[in-house]
């Protein structure tokens, strides 16, 4: 086996780990979106026709981007002029007329601390989440790649020298060699 052949071989096996790590990466990507549920389905499409896959998880929508927004706003309905009742919590007019602004601001002060802590919990969670899947992708490719490159030297090692040497001994005991 020449060394361009070597070289050959090596580059296919750079390109296929570099598939399954984008693929990997890329299935994280769509939990980090807020889609676990299609990951699989995402790391399949990734491996089998690589730019649909890429394409298609970069196209999904930012559903954790879509509920900060909506948190942060309300349900994004305004009152207009002349409704007496609150879209957001069904309040009338009056009654929020009447409203202790202090109790508001308190209330609406322990409401953001609360969400601050959540969304820190939450960002918390994912690094976790993050960190033990870049584990398990580490762990994974850290047996992967030494057994592909197991397997193809005992591949080059039996289709390079120990088939030609069988067929060398043959020759020779028939007596062609």
């Amino acid at each position: 086996m020449g060394s361009g052949n070597i070289f050959y071989v090596l580059l296919l096996v750079a390109v296929i780990v570099l598939i399954i790590c984008a693929a990997l990466q890329f299935g994280e990507v769509t939990v980090n979106k807020g889609h676990p549920e299609k990951k699989t389905m995402i790391i399949v499409l990734c491996l089998l026709i690589p730019p649909a896959g890429y394409l298609l998880a970069c196209a999904l929508p930012d559903n954790t981007l879509r509920e900060t927004i909506m948190r942060s706003t309300g349900n994004g309905a305004d009152n207009r002029a002349g409704e007496s009742v609150c879209h957001c919590c069904g309040s009338s007019l009056p009654a929020m007329e009447n409203a202790d602004i202090s109790k508001l601001r308190e209330r609406c002060a322990a409401r953001l601390e609360d969400e601050r802590k959540a969304a820190a919990k939450a960002a918390e969670d994912r690094r976790i989440a993050s960190e033990k899947a870049a584990k398990k992708t580490k762990r994974i490719l850290s047996i992967a790649i030494p057994a592909v490159i197991t397997v193809i030297a005992i591949v080059l090692v039996v289709t390079k020298i120990v088939i030609p040497n069988s067929n060398y001994n043959v020759m020779c005991r028939i007596g062609l060699i």
